[in-house]
């Protein structure tokens, strides 16, 4: 068996080794279509495919399921909670904040 042992890098990391932040790594599993990366099918979420649905409380469930699952492939990202701020949804605005044990990632969805 081949395996790398050791890899010298020009990227900048944190202490951890991670070169890109954890909100970077939550927007990227977010938007990534589930099996379109090479060698890890499982890696994305369904959120992209939601596109085109209203912003109705299924909706925002189903919303809170992509978020838990963008978490899942960061040893960074514990995912705890989801909040929503439903006052402008009349609207199509969707305020979100998504809870995760190293801080918080706010954000709106907009129909």
């Amino acid at each position: 068996m081949i395996k790398v042992e050791h890899l010298n890098t020009t990227i900048p990391t944190d202490k951890d080794g991670y070169a890109n932040t954890p909100d970077e790594s939550f927007y990227d599993a977010l938007t990534t279509r589930k099996k379109s990366v090479i060698c890890r099918p499982e890696y994305g979420t369904d959120f992209v495919k939601r596109k085109h649905r209203n912003l109705d409380s299924s909706t925002l469930i189903d919303f809170r399921r992509d978020f838990k699952n963008a978490c899942s492939f960061d040893p960074r990202l514990n995912f705890q909670d989801v909040k929503y701020d439903l006052i402008e949804m009349s609207a199509g605005i969707v305020k979100f904040d998504v809870y995760l044990s190293v801080g918080i990632i706010s954000g709106r969805l907009v129909a």
